[in-house]
């Protein structure tokens, strides 16, 4: 059983977890707690009941709930009843990295917004499917609001993947260009 929990696009919370050899169990529940002791439950999720399987839910605007830090378990309940529980996962508002970019699909232009508690530099590079590189831009800072100054409308209509790299992590965000 592999359990993990993180911030994504800076509010909500995406949990995953794979399991092998599952059977016998009657479902899943997400729970949630904001002290890492008292769980509620969040949603029941059906169990597959194959060799392997995966799952994810999603907490949205779990940072709404104003806390920095939330606490995450699965409940693996039985076809007999008997429960047991995953590890406990904490997330943090307060130090995620995360990226938005929009619009997408874009015309002319993209917007593209960082949070970067770490301040670590950042290297952005826009690629065609081809693996052909059209933008590479060297960023910096916590709150990062970037727009290319380069007007973008000379690149073809299609798939293109924007790159977002601190050395230590990549995201890749998929763009559209119509």
């Amino acid at each position: 059983f592999a359990f993990t929990a993180k911030v994504i696009k800076g509010r909500d919370v995406e949990l995953v977890w794979l399991t092998k050899n599952e059977y016998n169990l009657k479902n899943y529940i997400v729970e949630r707690s904001f002290d890492g002791r008292t769980f509620e439950p969040l949603a029941t999720v059906s169990a597959k009941n194959k060799s392997e399987n995966d799952y994810t839910h999603i907490d949205y605007n779990a940072k709404d709930l104003g806390k920095d830090v939330l606490y995450y378990r699965i409940a693996m309940v039985e076809n007999s009843g008997q429960v047991r529980y995953s590890p406990v996962k904490a997330v943090r508002f307060d130090r995620e990295f995360w990226v938005s970019v929009y619009p997408n699909p874009f015309k002319e232009a993209f917007n593209v917004k960082i949070y970067n508690p770490e301040r670590k530099n950042i290297t952005l590079s826009l690629f065609d499917n081809l693996g052909r590189m059209h933008l590479k831009v060297q960023l910096e800072g916590e709150e990062i609001h970037y727009q290319p100054t380069e007007r973008l409308d000379y690149l073809a209509a299609g798939t293109y993947l924007l790159q977002i790299s601190t050395g230590s992590q990549i995201e890749i965000v998929k763009l559209v260009k119509n």
